[in-house]
């Protein structure tokens, strides 16, 4: 990446111009899309914007910048984001995972697997992936009456061959072209919009000319968790730079493995308590295929909520005053769970500051860095992502000089406390809203 942004006075686009330019962030759990827009007489393009996006559900219309990657087929129609979300929760429902009720599958780009019990056109990540796109491609597209001069499409950059030409595949499937070098990688685009964001005022923490800074920038999101490592400068022009120093292999690890550590160390027990029943009584088939599912959006939101309030506490000065035992967020309503012979009921779910420190720490276990995995769930260190893309780089902790928090598990307090206290040294950069760093 030889330039990353244009110093002020800098030659705008020629007034003959219009452009509009669409940028899709395929994500593993959510999907957002965004423009930028040129038109004659503007002095120089705005920032990006992202376009909210109608979503069908059952109870009806939702529309929101974040769609979640989830499609359902159900009542002979095919439900894209929020609608096929709430599908999974909703009693009678009927969906089956891979057959006809499909999340996650990011991670499976770029394999051999097939969802053989699903119908055509159904059978691969590749395919899910298209109709996501179909969707977020179309909104844009009636967003403006401005032809798109291009499409670009975010990937981790750890993404290897095979991961990429799927996801041009998807996005051909979906009647997007996209060109070379329409892939950005995920970490580029968060220092990019990280630095159109915050502004030329606010950007002192940039190199000054003959300088150069080690930028390490950590994208957590639903599903994977993504590490890169630039070195920053200015060339002779005084236009910043960045040169690739390492990226981390791919890791599957994510906001959704925490939800399910929520589900089976909390919720679980919840349950069965609730409907009297003691941890014998349900058998790995209910765990893995009906519970789980069902709870995902319950132990997500009951995470969300938390995180949000032990952020308030802290900015009020009360955390460290506080019991940490009276923390507790609380779902209101009952949640049924189907089951093959029954329907169990979790009434008022609830998530402690407590048992939330108890599940987030071998997630952020500095030491203990290889996967741990049963029937289940998966448990990874943030740790492993860093330490390893720092190997590749051939650095130690105390060579970075900036680190950007990025993607929506960036948020959670814990998270962003335990990167601050292993780069000691680095000045930690976050977005600045909840919605930014989401998209």
């Amino acid at each position: 990446m030889a330039s990353v942004r244009k110093p002020a006075g800098a030659s705008r686009p020629d007034a003959s111009d219009e452009l509009r330019v669409i940028g899709i962030d395929l994500g593993t759990t959510n999907s957002t899309v965004c423009e930028l827009t040129y038109r004659k007489g503007d002095e120089q393009p705005g920032l990006p914007r992202c376009l909210s996006v109608d979503q069908p559900t059952t109870q009806g219309r939702y529309t929101h910048v974040l769609v979640p990657s989830v499609v359902a087929l159900y009542g002979d129609q095919v439900w894209i984001g929020e609608g096929a979300k709430r599908l999974r929760a909703q009693p009678g429902a009927g969906l089956e995972e891979y057959k006809s009720w499909f999340a996650e599958t990011k991670n499976d780009m770029g394999v051999r697997r097939t969802y053989h019990r699903a119908p055509a056109g159904f059978q691969s990540a590749r395919a899910i992936a298209a109709e996501i796109l179909k969707l977020l491609y179309a909104a844009a597209r009636a967003e403006s009456e401005l032809p798109i001069a291009r499409t670009v499409v975010t990937v981790p950059a750890s993404f290897q061959v095979a991961q990429r030409q799927d996801t041009v595949s998807a996005a051909q499937r979906a009647g997007i072209l996209l060109a070379e070098g329409d892939l950005l990688d995920e970490p580029v685009a968060a220092f990019l919009a990280y630095v159109a964001q915050e502004g030329d005022s606010e950007t002192n923490f940039l190199p000054e000319h003959g300088q150069a800074k080690n930028l390490l920038v950590f994208d957590f999101g639903g599903g994977t968790c993504d590490v890169a490592i630039f070195r920053l400068g200015r060339n002779a022009d005084g236009e910043l730079t960045a040169a690739h120093l390492s990226i981390s292999r791919y890791h599957r690890l994510g906001g959704g493995d925490i939800d399910r550590a929520i589900i089976h160390e909390v919720l679980l027990p919840q349950l069965l308590e609730q409907n009297g029943l003691d941890s014998f009584a349900l058998s790995f088939e209910d765990k893995r295929h009906r519970i789980q599912p069902a709870l995902l959006g319950v132990a997500e939101a009951l995470k969300q909520k938390l995180s949000i309030e032990i952020a308030r506490l802290r900015k009020l000065g009360r955390w460290e005053k506080i019991d940490k035992e009276d923390v507790v967020q609380t779902l209101p309503g009952v949640y049924p769970v189907e089951l093959a012979d029954r329907t169990l009921k979790l009434e008022s779910p609830r998530l402690g500051a407590v048992d939330f420190e108890r599940v987030l720490t071998p997630f952020l276990d500095p030491i203990l860095l290889h996967p741990r995995e049963d029937e289940y769930r998966i448990t990874c260190s943030i740790f492993a992502p860093i330490e390893d893309a720092l190997l590749r780089g051939r650095l130690d902790r105390n060579q970075i000089d900036l680190c950007l928090l990025a993607g929506g598990s960036s948020l959670i307090p814990q998270v962003a406390d335990a990167i601050a206290g292993y780069f000691e040294r680095a000045r930690i950069l976050k977005f600045p809203s909840r919605e930014d760093a989401q998209t």
